[in-house]
């Protein structure tokens, strides 16, 4: 998967919007890449459950403020 490979060499701003580029704080930005790599996992019993989500995109936002 291109997005992982993407993630593993620490080139998250390839795989985010630009229109977000300077506009966002890195470290919101990873806490939201975290989560999504982890939706994506191939079995079921690796991949977060919605509150983890919902608890990830909090932190990302509280980053952020």
């Amino acid at each position: 998967m291109q997005a992982r490979s993407l993630t593993r060499k620490g080139d998250e701003m390839n795989i985010m919007d630009p229109s977000l580029k300077g506009n966002s704080k890195i470290e919101s930005i990873w806490r939201v890449v975290e989560i999504a790599m982890q939706c994506v996992e191939q079995h079921g019993a690796s991949k977060p459950r919605m509150q983890e989500i919902i608890l990830a995109i909090q932190d990302a936002i509280k980053i952020e403020k």
